[in-house]
């Protein structure tokens, strides 16, 4: 089906935090992508996409494929530095992994991922010990730059070149709430990260994410960095945690 562009007046508010330029202008286009919907005519293959998210095989699906299509298009068309990347829980997904591929090939696309999903153990949730939480995400770390350096060892590791390097000069926008089950992981993924730093042990957790970055099979949610914005806004259940108008009520808090 054909899509006919709809014209906007486009006004652009600042945005939070401390990476605001002034001098930014809006885009020229936005892609973006929808989530999941409860609709019976398109539920089906929703839920089809969101099992090869899970399986980590988004990449291989025909939507994801229609999709990276239509971001290379646009680029080629409006140049990277006018198009924007944004979706909305699976959308954002489609949304981060286009953006991941087009890092990879040296192109940097300013990219907005409302609730996106964090396919691992759900460690933000399932327990409030704060030192509990450390000591998993810890033992995991160190677990993983175990491997890593085994696989150096035995040369094994996948020679698909540094993708961590290569990512590390993207920095996507997240939206996240802390009672969201498909995307809270990301709090504490992310606070993770940067205590390892504060005691020193930065280089083990570069080392377990570069590895895993680097393989064949890259998870997902494996970021070197982002712009993370957490609504602490009170949620009555988990859909409205995860629901996309939390994000333009006037009340926010964040």
């Amino acid at each position: 089906m054909p899509i006919t562009p709809s014209l906007v007046p486009f006004k652009s508010p600042p945005p939070y935090g401390h990476c605001y330029n002034p001098r930014q202008s809006p885009p020229r286009y936005v892609v973006a992508f929808r989530g999941t919907m409860t609709k019976w005519k398109t539920m089906p293959q929703d839920l089809t996409l969101d099992v090869k998210i899970i399986r980590n095989t988004l990449e291989h699906s025909p939507r994801f494929q229609i999709a990276m299509q239509a971001v290379c298009d646009t680029v080629s068309i409006a140049g990277a530095a006018n198009m924007w990347l944004a979706g909305h829980s699976s959308g954002s997904a489609i949304a981060l992994l286009a953006g991941m591929n087009m890092a990879k090939m040296g192109c940097h696309l300013e990219t907005y991922l409302f609730n996106p999903p964090f396919v691992g153990a759900p460690v933000e949730l399932t327990t409030k010990t704060e030192i509990l939480k450390c000591g998993i995400r810890f033992t995991t770390s160190v677990m993983k730059a175990g491997v890593a350096v085994a696989q150096h060892v035995l040369r094994q590791r996948p020679r698909t070149g540094d993708w961590f390097a290569a990512l590390s000069w993207w920095t996507p926008y997240l939206f996240v709430h802390p009672s969201d089950p498909v995307s809270a992981e990301y709090v504490g993924y992310f606070e993770h990260r940067e205590w390892m730093v504060k005691i020193g042990a930065g280089a083990i957790d570069r080392l377990a994410t570069r590895n895993l970055i680097s393989g064949a099979c890259q998870p997902l949610y494996l970021l070197p960095s982002a712009y993370l914005t957490v609504n602490v806004s009170p949620a009555e259940n988990c859909k409205q945690a995860h629901g996309l108008e939390q994000w333009w009520r006037p009340n926010i808090q964040c």
